[in-house]
C-alpha cells in the first residue's frame, strides 16, 4: 500500500474518531434535564443520538449506537428517553445499536450484555396515553 493511500486511510479514521466525540458532546448536551446521565468508556455514536426526558439514562461499556453501512431514515438518529422523573433506561455493556432506534420509558427499561438491535426498532413501556378516548388529549 502506497504512503499517500496509508495517509488517507489514517485521516478517515481520525475523521471518524472526531465526529464520534462530537456526537458523545451533542448526545450529553441533548440530556441536560435528566436527573442522571452516565455514559461508559468505550461507547460510540456514529449517528446522531439525543435523550431528552427527566429520568435516568445509563449506558455501560463498549457499546455502539448505529451503524454507517446499514439504512437510514433521514440521518438515522437514535433516541433514548427517559421521560419521567421515575423513569429509567439502563444499557448493558458490548451491545451494538443500528439506526433509527426508539427507546422511550415512563418506567424502567432494561437491555442486558451483547445484545444486536437492528433498524426501525421503537422499545416503548407503556402507550402514554389513556385509554378513555375522551381523556387522551389530556394525558
Amino acid at each position: 500500500m502506497s504512503f499517500l493511500a496509508r495517509a488517507y486511510l489514517f485521516a478517515g479514521r481520525c475523521c471518524e474518531h472526531i465526529a464520534c466525540c462530537v456526537r458523545i458532546l451533542q448526545f450529553r448536551l441533548s440530556g441536560l434535564e435528566l436527573r442522571l446521565l452516565e455514559v461508559g468508556s468505550g461507547t460510540r455514536f456514529y449517528v446522531p443520538a439525543r435523550s431528552g426526558g427527566r429520568g435516568a439514562l445509563r449506558i455501560g461499556n463498549n457499546n455502539s449506537f448505529g451503524w454507517r453501512l446499514a439504512p437510514r431514515m433521514g440521518n438515522g438518529e437514535i433516541v433514548l428517553q427517559p421521560r419521567s422523573e421515575d423513569a429509567e433506561i439502563v444499557v448493558g455493556n458490548g451491545n451494538a445499536f443500528s439506526n433509527n432506534i426508539s427507546i422511550v420509558a415512563m418506567g424502567k427499561i432494561t437491555i442486558g450484555d451483547g445484545c444486536l438491535i437492528g433498524d426501525q426498532v421503537a422499545i416503548l413501556d407503556c402507550d402514554f396515553h389513556e385509554m378513555d378516548p375522551r381523556k387522551r388529549r389530556s394525558g
